[in-house]
């Protein structure tokens, strides 16, 4: 059921990944699964969540802050955790995706497969 799931998602172009990790606690929670739509001429506001490449991490979940001309700057709900402090601004072509779905550890069953974030 999980697999059909996912397949389901990854037709309509939504990738599934698990967050790992407390920084965007209370919006999102260790555990969670997140679904991301990968559209590259998607428009992304403040505060929009998005998964990001950096040169620390091949893929943070985090907010975006602010934007200016093609660059962002992200951060998160944690004070210990990366964000524009110390990345700078972010070329908008760095976001992977933004999350459009979340689904909390109690309201799924276990995904396997699914990359952490």
């Amino acid at each position: 059921m999980n697999q059909l799931f996912i397949r389901f998602c990854k037709f309509f172009g939504l990738i599934p990944f698990e967050v790992d990790g407390y920084s965007m606690h209370p919006n999102l929670h260790h555990g969670d699964i997140i679904f991301i739509s990968c559209n590259p001429k998607r428009k992304y506001i403040k505060n929009d969540i998005v998964v990001v490449k950096t040169e620390f991490s091949d893929k943070l979940v985090k907010f975006i802050k602010k934007q200016k001309k093609g660059f962002v700057k992200i951060g998160s709900s944690s004070n210990l955790s990366i964000d524009s402090d110390q990345l700078g601004w972010i070329d908008q072509k760095m976001i992977i995706g933004k999350v459009i779905i979340k689904l909390t550890k109690s309201n799924f069953l276990k995904f396997p497969y699914i990359s952490r974030v």
